[in-house]
């Protein structure tokens, strides 16, 4: 099996191999491309030995038993004129209507079926076969059949004298057939079928939008994962387009090279249309042997991967990921609901908390709670540390340090502090009502911090 293209550009990702060659398996999937309307319907398109009667209408026009104000179609309807005795085979006419679009075929064809009681006997994806109520000794007398061809709706329909049954199977088998010739026509009137090509998708998993998830799963070891899919099938992914960006900088050589160094902390799930690559850092090297995206100090950072398939469709997805010292509220934090409970009763709240950091080393770590009033924007933080404890004003004050939060540190189990409310704060008390509990583990220096909210209810006190 020849090497993926950018391994071939660069051979030294060799290792890459096992990760990667799976995309090369499996050819694209052919799509037939979207019929336009077809308006060059003619009286020769169905042979005049077996349809004499042939009407075309080739202005558009409500087809009849379509939804109230759907989409207009063109018509051809090829009616045999039998002699003898009227069977199934030389009494079935057939009607085909396009319209501008297949949205539109498939809303008359669906409003159509919905109307319809009676059994069907033959039925598969896009098609199905009616019988009608005047059934003899199990012979049909009476049948039609509609299916769905691009942006057209094709109707088959006749019935038979009573003195010229035929058998359920051999009618569905017979209109099939016609059902195959109309298609044809379909197809010769909008053309050869082409692919239509789909472009492919690429997503980071879990979204590192869900923080501090994902900062968690990096602290604990977790896996995360990037999943590439096209559904044109794995083989329309083109692997020397991948790339990874960080800040607008093209680091996908460095991303590569990460992770082949470490194969026993990678995994993949291969199907017909992707590939899903699972990654597991070591959190005592998430910034030296296991730093993915290259991250040189602490805060938020743009992270983009991108990936095209062979027709040359695109696809990129950007996040912005926090690297740093992190605090993440756990469930046994409770602080009320609207439609419940509020907290506070015993004028205190008690938060439930795991402090980690996913980023480089940070010596000096301050812990900030607060309170935020939704009605109007008023803010109070939480000073554990002063004495006695209190809420301040209009101040961001730190509930208490944490030196020395080391790369990769994770503090488990969690922790729990509780926050009084019977201290008057400076300035303006926290009365009743809905807040916003907000929370961050922040630098001296830092701009950017991970911050982490939930709504909060507190009770008169």
């Amino acid at each position: 099996m020849p090497l993926p293209s950018m391994l071939q550009r660069l051979p030294r990702w060799a290792l890459l191999l096992p990760w990667l060659a799976c995309l090369c398996m499996a050819p694209a999937a052919l799509h037939a491309a979207e019929c336009g309307q077809i308006t060059t319907w003619q009286a020769s398109d169905f042979a005049a030995a077996l349809y004499p009667s042939v009407i075309t209408v080739n202005s558009p026009g409500a087809p009849p038993g379509g939804p109230p104000g759907g989409g207009l179609a063109t018509t051809i309807a090829a009616t045999p004129q039998p002699s003898g005795a009227r069977t199934l085979a030389n009494n079935t006419a057939i009607t085909v209507y396009s319209f501008t679009s297949a949205a539109n075929a498939s809303a008359y064809y669906a409003h159509r079926r919905a109307h319809i009681v009676l059994p069907p006997v033959h039925e598969q994806a896009g098609q199905v076969a009616i019988v009608s109520s005047t059934l003899r000794q199990g012979s049909v007398t009476d049948l039609y059949l509609d299916a769905l061809h691009r942006s057209s709706v094709i109707l088959v329909a006749g019935y038979a004298d009573s003195s010229q049954p035929m058998a359920s199977g051999s009618a569905v088998s017979l209109y099939l057939s016609l059902l195959a010739q109309a298609q044809a026509l379909v197809d010769a009137k909008c053309g050869p079928v082409t692919p239509v090509n789909r472009p492919p998708t690429i997503a980071l998993s879990p979204d590192p939008a869900a923080a501090p998830a994902f900062q968690e799963l990096m602290t604990q070891g977790h896996e995360f994962a990037l999943q590439v899919n096209d559904p044109d099938g794995i083989g329309d992914i083109d692997l020397g387009s991948f790339h990874v960006w960080v800040a607008g900088v093209d680091k996908t050589r460095h991303f590569l090279e990460t992770v082949a160094r470490h194969p026993s902390r990678q995994r993949q799930v291969s199907t017909a249309t992707g590939a899903t690559y699972y990654l597991r850092p070591d959190p005592q090297f998430l910034m030296t042997e296991f730093n993915y995206f290259n991250i040189q100090w602490n805060g938020k950072w743009p992270v983009a991967f991108g990936i095209c398939d062979r027709q040359g469709a695109c696809a990129r997805a950007d996040y912005t990921i926090y690297f740093g010292p992190y605090f993440a509220l756990t469930p046994a934090t409770w602080l009320g609901q609207a439609g419940g409970g509020c907290v506070g009763t015993n004028k205190e709240i008690r938060v439930s908390y795991i402090l980690g950091n996913n980023g480089h080393d940070s010596q000096h770590v301050g812990i900030y709670l607060g309170l935020l009033r939704a009605s109007d924007d008023a803010l109070w933080t939480y000073g554990r540390d002063d004495s006695p404890n209190q809420w301040h004003w209009k101040a961001l004050v730190p509930a208490w340090n944490w030196p020395n939060a080391l790369s990769g540190v994770r503090i488990s189990p969690p922790g729990e502090v509780a926050l009084t409310l019977d201290t008057k704060p400076a300035y303006r008390p926290i009365a009743a009502g809905s807040y916003e509990l907000l929370a961050t583990a922040a630098e001296p220096s830092a701009t950017d911090m991970l911050l982490v909210s939930r709504p909060a209810v507190i009770c008169a006190h």
